[in-house]
């Protein structure tokens, strides 16, 4: 064992079982890959991360909703169809312990997406603070959160930006979807936000989580692509009337009038094993019997579809 690193963990039960994590290989021949001192994220007691175990038994247990679901539910006028919650719009205040949940509601009047604002002490009973901050229907809304430019599109991103050189109106970052690309905008509390629509980045995707890297120490956004499908409509071309599919996380086109649309973009080539490769490319599609997304006004169906 000389010159090896070892981390023994030894569970005090009947049996004394134990698990036992190392560079060296198990008599299995399976390697270890944990390196003490590495920035490398590994599951600790993940099977390659083991060298071998004495009487242990490696269970999961999935997870159950609460009985108590759904623990917050519409109540308020403006909240249309009811909440809702994706990625990472859940935090827990670091010097109170409390849980902030920044929430999206839709309503089909409009094709709005708007946000709310609740806390909680134990994620089961939340509580939607009289802010009054913000007006529906001319009257103050309660826990209703304003939007800047293109408000019917409140699907912001939050996350909170841990560096204590962050200037305080600084502290939290939001990102949010809009036809005219992904607005910025920047808060000291989470409540009060101060958007600038100049920062943008045309993504057009709604779906959209921002979070504080601290491996990257950085910033990251994760973001849905598009799928384009279709059919190649050019005559001069050997893949004339060939099946066509492109993953795209921003596209240009234009309706040609004549059946087809001329997109240009960039294509996201997916490789296994290695990294994937972005390359600018321009391609023409059958254009038949198109209809319009949700609000947007772009054809996502018919003889080509996104």
């Amino acid at each position: 064992m000389k010159n090896k690193y070892v981390l023994s963990l030894l569970i005090l039960l009947l049996g004394f079982p134990a698990a036992v994590f190392s560079k060296e290989k198990s008599s299995d021949n399976r390697t270890a890959t944990l390196t003490p001192g590495s920035d490398q994220t590994v599951l600790l007691l993940g099977e390659p991360t083991v060298a071998r175990t004495k009487n242990l038994t490696q269970k999961f247990f999935p997870a159950q909703k609460h009985p108590s679901n759904p623990v917050l539910q519409r109540s308020e006028k403006w909240e249309g169809v009811g909440p809702y919650l994706w990625g990472n719009r859940l935090m827990q205040d670091e010097k109170t312990g409390e849980f902030r949940m920044w929430y999206i509601t839709y309503d089909y009047a409009g094709n709005f997406y708007r946000w709310g604002y609740a806390t909680s002490k134990d994620a089961l009973h939340w509580t939607k603070p009289d802010l009054g901050i913000e007006k529906f229907e001319g009257a103050v809304a309660k826990n209703l959160l304003p939007l800047g430019e293109n408000p019917q599109k409140g699907t912001r991103s939050i996350a909170r930006d841990p560096r204590p050189e962050t200037p305080s109106h600084r502290r939290y970052l939001g990102v949010r979807f809009t036809y005219d690309g992904e607005f910025v905008s920047f808060s000291p509390d989470g409540i009060a936000w101060l958007e600038y629509p100049l920062i943008t980045w045309h993504v057009p995707s709604d779906i959209i989580h921002v979070m504080w890297d601290e491996r990257r120490n950085c910033f990251t956004a994760y973001f849905k692509m598009w799928e384009v499908r279709g059919t190649h409509a050019q005559t001069n071309s050997p893949l004339h009337g060939k099946p066509f599919l492109a993953y795209m996380s921003t596209y240009d086109m234009t309706n040609n009038n004549n059946g087809t649309t001329s997109f240009g973009g960039p294509i996201t080539h997916f490789k296994n094993p290695g990294a994937a490769e972005v390359m600018r490319s321009n391609f023409v599609l059958r254009a038949e019997n198109q209809g319009a997304d949700d609000g947007g006004g772009t054809s996502l169906s018919g003889a080509w579809n996104a």
